[in-house]
């Protein structure tokens, strides 16, 4: 980056975003003692599919959900095999989530720092990459809000072979280039999207390595797809027909409303961040053509992603807007720390350390204003739950509900805690489009207190439990089914007259 007077500045974001994740880890340490039942909520699906793999195993059929399904045939097991030695010594899923969650963190850090020193990166900008990288707005809205760890664990190893991959950059490629196989081997077991993402680093390293090198590089990507393929194989025999076919994750870039705003504004600015930033590390350095040919693929995914055409392209429609703003957002910051703003003067270089502080500020202004703490269940939850207990079968939970309350969430609970089977659970790509059609018909039928369809419907999901909130309540006994159990706020029916 170049030193001057100004140098100082940098201590202000390392402290600005350093001292908020801290915050929010903390907040977080209340899923040990609280399970999260809001809607803000991807972390119960995670404990609950952990507590699958220690109740049915591995790719063996379980009960839980859907009236069924293969534990782990479409879901990446990395982060659970990751975490199953912390159960071992806690015997608790939710402090294992979290205990888990801090250890990723950790080695995140000397990941960083081990490999950032061969980069010749300095401690401060180590750290620095390391608090603009997971301390960002996205990074705490997705790894700890939403509590997706089996990504956050995909991007410890990501950042492991992205860094290592930037050093072989300017290095010839030796056998030492083979220690990539592990982590290679993890990001593919641990989130498909960021294992996309991982491979195509890998080949803008094979675009500018002659032909020997490049034998190596092939073997070091092609030896971790063999070695995990006891899970890819089953998972592409099994995704085509499930309903995650016809979920294109980047469409939400055209959206604009409340939930999404802040989503689709970042994903035109943090593209442009990456352009002006290898705009002037191409400038101050005057780097050879093979780094233009090396980054190409990085800055071509910016610009379809940035123009939305990202939306027409067969496997890139399906990664996350996220993840795709986290890959943009490493090349920056590698770029940013490479630059050697001191080329352009002092006013760059005072420029460039202002406009961090704001990125850091900014981040946590957005997170404080769009992204919640971690909520506790509140007494109208509890109640909902305490209907579990008179529950003897296949329930689901519909109806509108609270943003306190998640069904999703409850379908996590239940078998946790009560060993409970559900109708429905989480993921469309455990289910036929078929069966999805139904689990939203059900709602849809309740609104309209269509009690024909509502019950044909309960009965071809094999729901032999409903629960409900509040007015819903008459609904379900103007459709005669059986009254079992009513609370102030949730009431329990059964869909067949032999429960």
């Amino acid at each position: 980056m170049g030193s001057n007077k100004s140098g100082w500045l940098l201590y202000i974001p390392i402290l600005v975003l350093g001292a908020y994740l801290l915050i929010r880890l903390i907040d977080q340490s209340k899923i040990m003692w609280f399970f999260p039942l809001d809607t803000t909520n991807d972390m119960s699906s995670y404990m609950a599919q952990f507590y699958f793999l220690l109740k049915c195993g591995y790719h063996n059929l379980c009960p839980y959900w859907y009236n069924g399904f293969i534990a782990f045939e479409l879901t990446p097991p990395g982060w659970y095999f990751f975490a199953l030695p912390i159960y071992w010594l806690t015997k608790d899923i939710q402090v294992t989530f979290y205990i888990s969650l801090i250890v990723i963190y950790v080695l995140a850090f000397l990941g960083i720092f081990l490999i950032g020193r061969l980069l010749k990166f300095s401690i401060l900008q180590r750290l620095l990459f390391f608090l603009l990288f997971f301390g960002n707005a996205i990074a705490i809205g997705n790894f700890i809000r939403l509590g997706r760890v089996p990504e956050l664990f995909a991007w410890l190893n990501f950042l492991i072979i992205g860094l290592a991959v930037l050093y072989y950059k300017d290095k010839p490629i030796g056998l030492s280039f083979f220690w990539l196989i592990p982590p290679l081997s993890i990001v593919i077991l641990s989130h498909q999207t960021v294992a996309i993402l991982a491979g195509i680093m890998i080949m803008s390293l094979f675009f500018i390595k002659h032909s020997a090198e490049r034998i190596k590089i092939a073997l070091c990507a092609l030896l971790p797809l063999g070695l995990t393929s006891f899970w890819w194989l089953p998972y592409l025999k099994s995704f085509g027909g499930s309903a995650g076919v016809g979920l294109v994750l980047t469409e939400t870039l055209l959206r604009f409303d409340r939930a999404y705003i802040a989503q689709t504004l970042a994903a035109f600015i943090i593209p442009v961040i990456l352009w002006l930033v290898f705009y002037m590390y191409w400038k101050s350095n005057n780097r050879p053509l093979k780094d233009l040919v090396f980054f190409s693929l990085p800055l071509l995914l910016s610009l379809l992603f940035f123009t939305r055409l990202i939306i027409l392209i067969p496997l890139l429609k399906y990664i996350y807007p996220d993840v795709y703003m986290l890959y943009f957002l490493f090349f920056a910051l590698f770029l940013f720390l490479k630059t050697d703003f001191s080329l352009f003067g002092k006013r760059i270089i005072l420029l460039a350390h202002i406009m961090l502080i704001l990125f850091a500020v900014a981040s946590v202004a957005v997170n404080a204003l769009h992204t919640p703490g971690f909520i506790t269940p509140g007494e109208s939850v509890q109640e909902v739950l305490s209907l579990l207990g008179r529950v003897n079968g296949t329930f689901l939970l519909i109806g509108a509900t609270p943003s306190t309350l998640y069904a999703n969430a409850v379908y996590s609970y239940a078998p946790i805690y009560h060993g409970l089977f559900t109708s429905g659970g989480w993921y469309t790509t455990l289910i036929t489009p078929e069966y999805y059609n139904h689990l939203v018909s059900i709602n849809n039928y309740l609104d309209e207190a269509d009690c024909g369809s509502l019950i044909s419907t309960a009965n071809f999901l094999n729901t032999s439990y409903l629960i409900t909130l509040n007015n819903y309540c008459s609904t379900l006994g103007a459709c005669g089914l059986s009254y079992i159990d009513k609370n102030s706020n949730a009431c329990l029916y059964g869909v067949k007259q032999n429960v």
